[in-house]
């Protein structure tokens, strides 16, 4: 009953449920697509916070093609109500492309730092021919 409280995945099954209008084999896919797109991105033992930006990642994802479809499949007549879902789109890939660039930073912050040792020895056998 855990997804009851998290909001972000109720999110998800909404976007889901509004792009597939209705079709269940089109809800099928979409699921299956944000499951797997959110274990991509998900990797080894994320924290709370990267988990939290994955989703919004996922979420970002789904909003932006949801409303690529409206856009390109079911256009507005009207040219307000299009410029208007235009600006939509603009707004939700911003968001998207924002949530992806966090990710990335709060990951390159988290990222041990890697130093590198080099050990510099003459080998035995060129010591003993001098």
């Amino acid at each position: 009953m855990n997804w009851l409280g998290d909001l972000g995945q109720q999110a998800t099954r909404q976007l889901v449920h509004g792009a597939a209008g209705g079709d269940p084999v089109l809800a099928a896919g979409l699921t299956e697509k944000a499951v797997a797109l959110r274990a991509q991105l998900w990797g080894d033992a994320p924290s709370v916070l990267e988990d939290l930006l994955v989703r919004r990642v996922v979420n970002g994802w789904l909003t932006v093609h949801l409303l690529e479809l409206e856009l390109t499949v079911r256009a507005p007549a009207d040219l307000k109500a299009r410029e208007h879902l235009d600006k939509a789109l603009t707004r939700a890939q911003n968001r998207f492309a924002e949530a992806a660039r966090e990710l990335a930073r709060v990951r390159a912050l988290s990222a041990p730092a890697r130093v590198t040792q080099v050990t510099v020895a003459e080998p035995v056998a060129a010591l003993s021919a001098g």
